[in-house]
């Protein structure tokens, strides 16, 4: 079998019937179309194609042939040379005989539904579970990394229980393709995580080191301002204090400045795998 297009793959096998004891004279091989009337068995059911249903093809574009081959027969005699037995056909007896051999070829086209709702459907809920991640606060590191990990693991299994199903090849399939761009994307997801954070995590450094820095500079001058008029201290502290003290937990403006990333990867991600299984669909029908 040539599995590149599996499972929207189509092969063509053949089957030879042929008796090579027996020659024309003493058997007559034909179709059922040849057959006469007065050839007919009794109490023998003929088998007819349009009655057989395999599970996982459908039979299309059967066709048979006859063709006759012509064997020479005699009787065999043995030699010995070089310690190797030799058989040779004795000339004189040797005849030509008329064998029939009928063949029959058959395209077997493999259904596709059950691989639908048992690979391709779930593979794909799985990815866009997976880009679910992107609605997240980026706080959220636990439930992030969780889903895009859970999404991951989910397709590898599935590939390698797939995979487990065929028999060994050295190429990739069609169904390969698709369970190894499905895991491609959840990967590029939990990249794309882990950048953000980066850039998060730069921030609220940032933050913290000007904030330090102001607090610094404020006790600084609150010292030489206590020098000059001890009766204002306390006013001028606590209206620095309020000044200087955040207004918000650090980093709780990040959906204005980076999360930027998340809005975009929102499109970006379902777009690029819509996208995907469009080229993927149209290739891989057109060409089965």
């Amino acid at each position: 079998m040539y599995l590149q297009n599996y499972p929207m793959d189509t092969q063509k096998c053949f089957l030879s019937i042929t008796s090579l004891a027996n020659d024309d004279s003493r058997m007559t091989l034909k179709w059922i179309h040849e057959r006469k009337k007065e050839e007919r068995v009794d109490n023998l059911s003929d088998l007819y194609l349009a009655n057989v249903h395999p599970l996982k093809y459908q039979v299309t574009n059967a066709t048979t042939s006859k063709y006759q081959i012509e064997w020479p027969t005699g009787h065999m005699t043995a030699g010995k040379k070089l310690k190797r037995f030799r058989f040779t056909v004795s000339k004189s007896n040797q005849k030509l005989r008329l064998y029939t051999s009928l063949r029959a070829n058959f395209t077997f086209d493999r259904h596709l539904s059950s691989h639908i709702f048992n690979v391709y459907i779930p593979s794909g809920l799985v990815v866009l579970l997976s880009f679910l991640s992107f609605w997240l606060n980026v706080r959220s590191v636990p439930a992030r990394v969780a889903l895009g990990l859970t999404s991951l693991l989910t397709l590898s299994t599935q590939a390698s229980q797939v995979r487990s199903r065929l028999p060994p090849i050295n190429y990739l399939t069609a169904l390969d393709v698709w369970l190894f761009a499905c895991i491609l994307q959840v990967f590029l997801s939990l990249i794309q995580y882990a950048t953000v954070y980066s850039c998060y995590s730069v921030k609220v450094r940032n933050q913290r080191s000007n904030s330090s820095n102001a607090w610094s500079a404020a006790g600084t001058r609150g010292n030489i301002a206590s020098e000059l008029s001890m009766a204002g201290h306390e006013t001028r502290t606590g209206k620095r204090k309020r000044e200087m003290s955040p207004k918000k937990p650090l980093g709780q403006d990040f959906d204005e400045d980076v999360q930027y990333l998340d809005k975009a990867s929102r499109l970006i991600f379902p777009l690029g795998f819509l996208v995907f299984s469009i080229a993927y669909w149209a290739s891989y029908l057109k060409r089965s």
